[in-house]
Formats: C-alpha cells, sequence, structure tokens
C-alpha cells in the first residue's frame, strides 16, 4: 500500500521492476526432422511439415542467484510496455469469409523455459479474438 500512496504523490523511488514470470505465445514453425517431437508434426493442406505448439517467449523471468545478487533476465522501467510484432496471412480459399483469429498468451513460472507448450508448467494466461 505504501508504494501505491507514493506514487500517487509522486514520491515513487523505484525505478525498474523485475519481471516475475516468462510470457509467450504458442506458434507453428517448419518441422526439424530428429529435434522436434514426432506427435507435434503437422502436415498444412500444401504437403508443409510444421511442428505444432512451439513456444516464443517475449518476456523472461528475472531469476537471481543465491551467493550473489546478479539478476539474470528481463528488467522494465516504471510505465514501460512491451511490444511484440507478429502476423498471419489468410487467404479466402483457406478460411472462405471466415477471417476471425485468436492470440493466446501463456505464463510459465519456471526457471527455465521449454520450448514446446506440452511441458508441464506453461499456462493458459489471456486470449484475444478478432473477427472480419
Amino acid at each position: 500500500m505504501r508504494g501505491a500512496v507514493l506514487h500517487k504523490l509522486g514520491l515513487n523511488l523505484i525505478k525498474e521492476r523485475v519481471i516475475r514470470s516468462n510470457y509467450g505465445v504458442v506458434r507453428w514453425r517448419p518441422f526439424k526432422e530428429g529435434k522436434d517431437p514426432k506427435r507435434l508434426k503437422r502436415i498444412d493442406e500444401d504437403g508443409e511439415e510444421y511442428c505444432a505448439d512451439v513456444m516464443y517467449w517475449y518476456a523472461k523471468k528475472v531469476s537471481t542467484k543465491i551467493i550473489t545478487v546478479n539478476y539474470q533476465g528481463q528488467k522494465m522501467s516504471n510505465g514501460e510496455m512491451m511490444k511484440a510484432r507478429f502476423h498471419g496471412t489468410y487467404t479466402p480459399k483457406e478460411y472462405d469469409d471466415d477471417l476471425s483469429s485468436t492470440f493466446t498468451l501463456s505464463i510459465c513460472e519456471d526457471s527455465h523455459v521449454p520450448t514446446y507448450r506440452i511441458n508441464s508448467g506453461v499456462h493458459f494466461f489471456f486470449e484475444m479474438s478478432s473477427q472480419k
């Protein structure tokens, strides 16, 4: 409560905050034979092979080492906003008149983030949909 009062009075002494969780999105990428789990392989209508459920981490948790205070990860200034660009391509052939899209943000509390969503520790955090 004290921090909120000091902030409102303009006496906020905290200049940056540490990120306490990992935030990312699930994407598909070209399948890497021998690296990606076969159960995640998907083949699109053009015969291209993709790996589903690959995590792309946009913000990484700050972790500390016990012996020294050595922060690893990301820090953000007060009021700073994190932005990430991504895009998708839609064709009428694939979607007819339905050009809706869903963006899902996932969260992970673990110190080491997993490559795939199927790993435990990755949880749903926020979802946003857009429609034509």
